[in-house]
């Protein structure tokens, strides 16, 4: 069962509501549903994907770019979660950094803390923290510094390191774990050389 299975099923029963609700009559729509945001068109979705297959980074679209696309943080998200290929999903991850909504925040912080995720996957969802309002969202900050800590593949605690170097707690915070003798080598050296 994919993820879109559902998606039949509840357009039927959303058809099935309008017809029956009166013309002044609001639809009656799950609460789960009322906040889903819509999936982002396709033909846009496809826009960001072939950029992001760019051969070289410094030709991924831009901040300002970005901003002019249209429906580019709902596209980024989408394809975060369900491009097929690892390089397009962590490119999305990253340019996520460009946005502080609370949606991304929340998709970025279930990525960091998915143990099963791969590490490449939680370390570009930190990159994309880092349009976050950290240092307001101290549960949040909390995750970033954990994954410091976190002795599995250095690439997570390198990307912790840079996240957190961008803002007065998170350079606080930084001095704090440079204490801790848990750090990876990796992160240590990461943490001396900023």
């Amino acid at each position: 069962m994919t993820s879109h299975s559902w998606k039949p099923c509840l357009l039927s029963w959303c058809l099935l509501a309008a017809c029956q609700a009166g013309p002044d009559e609001p639809l009656d729509v799950p609460a789960g549903e009322q906040q889903a945001e819509p999936e982002p068109d396709p033909a846009e979705v496809s826009t960001l994907a072939a950029l992001l297959r760019a051969r070289h980074v410094e030709d991924l679209p831009s901040a300002e770019q970005l901003a002019r696309t249209p429906n580019a943080e709902a596209s980024l998200r989408w394809l975060a979660i369900e491009a097929d290929t690892m390089l397009v999903r962590t490119r999305a991850l990253a340019l996520l950094r460009h946005f502080g909504s609370p949606p991304t925040g929340d998709l970025l912080a279930a990525l960091v803390t998915d143990s099963q995720a791969h590490p490449a996957l939680r370390a570009a969802a930190l990159t994309g923290m880092a349009g976050q309002p950290l240092a307001d969202q101290p549960e949040r900050l909390e995750l970033v510094v954990a994954a410091l800590l976190e002795g599995g593949d250095p690439r997570v605690g390198v990307a912790a390191v840079q996240v957190l170097d961008t803002f007065a707690a998170g350079r606080k915070a930084l001095r704090e774990a440079e204490q801790s003798d848990q750090l990876s080598p990796q992160v240590r050296a990461a943490i001396e050389s900023r």
